[in-house]
């Protein structure tokens, strides 16, 4: 039996170790899960990801309404663009026009096919905001050749300045177009924060109107009930997971006072000191209705982080024979050409960019931007389904370029 002088010794030792067990009821504030997010955010500098992406879009009749004007819209395009000018062109001109109408026509249909199955090699580059990734469909079409896959046989390159590049591998041609330069981080680099608030999504949140623990399919959470005081009608909900220091499980955000999205975040693992999902989910629901109006699920494969890079990671390789069409005003309004060289040539986003500047053109033109925006306006509105997407008519009205962020 011990002395009451060896036991207090005891316990002392033991508040004292280095295996002291934290109380049960001990969980981050509001404002330390912001700290512990940030400092997970800030440790992801880098990342190589394999991903099997799965997609599935609700189309209903107005889709199929969307689909048909916006067609319309472009083969009226086609036809008033090149109208005056078609006889001057060059037959190699001719067959780049014919060509670039044909696949907006075939993007088209991918984007309100539904259903999108790739698998997705992607390379992340925070401190150099640059992003690669190339995406390999999984199949064409399905279910008596009607159903057509949203996916693309294509490198795709995305860098901080605002400059995004897809290479299609099935007409061995070059798009390089504007975007948002925030989009580097909230439509692409956003696979690494899976799982993750980042902190542009933390400096909209004021304070948790309730912190408490509680249970998610009979794993202990911790949920954390969020407001906004430029967003009164709407609502963050987190459930935390001790388990992967806070990352959270789920979250649901309310918009008037109605469910809008959902992520989930499943099967954590430490990968290079760092715990990831191995499993993601994005649903948006219709606000109206309440009926799930897309899914998206990724499925890591593979994925290290904070690893080196090749040298020539952030690379393609060019044919002599690529057509490269390059719309980056104010210098170009949109320029076709083709790099000058015999051989296959490696080259990343940036050096494509200045080659486009210097390089001989087959083509130069001034798109009537102004003139095409209010034509689409109304048919663009309302054509995505999230509300921070933003659509973008390419030259010859190429691939709509989709520029997606979390809806809080």
């Amino acid at each position: 039996m011990l002395k009451p002088m060896n036991l207090w010794i005891v316990i002392l030792a033991f508040c004292f170790s280095e295996t002291a067990v934290v109380p049960a009821e001990t969980f981050p504030s509001f404002q330390e899960l912001r700290q512990l997010h940030q400092k997970h955010f800030q440790s992801l500098q880098r990342g190589q990801l394999n991903i099997r992406y799965q997609m599935t879009k609700k189309v209903d009749e107005e889709a199929i309404q969307q689909y048909k004007q916006h067609k319309e819209v472009l083969e009226e395009l086609h036809q008033e663009r090149w109208a005056n000018s078609w006889a001057s062109l060059s037959p190699e001109m001719r067959e780049n026009i014919a060509k670039a109408h044909e696949n907006a026509l075939q993007n088209l249909l991918k984007f309100y096919s539904g259903r999108t199955e790739a698998d997705w090699i992607c390379r992340i580059d925070i401190p150099g905001r640059l992003f690669w990734k190339r995406e390999i469909p999984l199949w064409e079409k399905q279910e008596n050749n009607e159903t057509l896959n949203g996916a693309w046989n294509r490198f795709l390159l995305v860098n901080g300045q605002g400059h995004w590049l897809s290479y299609s591998l099935d007409d061995d041609s070059v798009s390089v177009d504007p975007i948002s330069a925030k989009a580097f981080e909230t439509a692409y680099a956003d696979i690494l924060y899976h799982g993750l608030l980042t902190p542009r999504q933390w400096e909209k949140m004021d304070q948790a109107t309730s912190v408490q623990k509680g249970k998610l399919q009979e794993r202990d959470v911790v949920i954390y009930e969020i407001v906004y005081s430029q967003k009164p009608d709407s609502k963050l909900i987190i459930y935390a997971t001790p388990e992967a220091e806070y990352r959270y499980l789920k979250t649901e955000f309310f918009n008037q006072n109605h469910l809008r999205l959902v992520q989930i975040a499943q099967d954590y693992q430490r990968i290079d000191g760092l715990y990831y999902p191995m499993h993601f989910e994005r649903i948006r629901y219709n606000t109206t209705t309440g009926e799930e109006e897309e899914r998206e699920v990724f499925q890591i494969q593979a994925v290290r982080f904070n690893q080196p890079f090749e040298p020539n990671a952030f690379t393609i390789e060019l044919k002599p024979s690529t057509s490269i069409t390059v719309d980056l005003p104010p210098d170009i309004s949109f320029k076709v050409f083709r790099l000058p060289h015999e051989k296959s040539l490696r080259l990343g986003l940036d050096e494509i960019v200045e080659e486009a500047r210097r390089a001989p053109e087959l083509f130069t033109g001034i798109r009537q931007k102004e003139e095409q925006q209010l034509r689409t306006h109304n048919i663009f509105r309302t054509l995505l389904s999230g509300p921070k997407e933003k659509p973008s008519l390419g030259l010859m009205g190429r691939e709509t370029i989709r520029i997606r962020a979390n809806d809080y």
